[in-house]
């Protein structure tokens, strides 16, 4: 079972999540990367990798978005982002 995120990886997961609706591509990934750094086990790791994906997805880097999709799927742990990252896998 992934460990439950602190208050900072929700903070940073939550400030990413925005940074990508208004598309500060950049911003959202430094903010993902410093998530995945701190708390790579954590129950937001998933999310934060999808969203990770997403971003490389949209900048065109198919295969770096398929192998963050690729860590959810693979990952021990199941995921409730698992179907999710299969489909935007198969459309990287």
């Amino acid at each position: 079972v992934p460990a439950v995120s602190s208050n900072l990886s929700q903070k940073l997961y939550q400030d990413a999540q925005t940074a990508f609706d208004l598309g500060q591509d950049e911003s959202a990934g430094n903010k993902l990367k410093q998530l995945l750094q701190k708390e790579p086990t954590s129950d937001l790791a998933d999310d934060a990798q999808l969203l990770m994906g997403r971003i490389e997805f949209r900048k065109k880097k198919f295969q770096t978005a398929y192998n963050y999709f690729e860590q959810i799927f693979m990952s021990a742990y199941r995921s409730p982002r698992e179907n999710e990252a299969r489909i935007l896998g198969v459309q990287s």
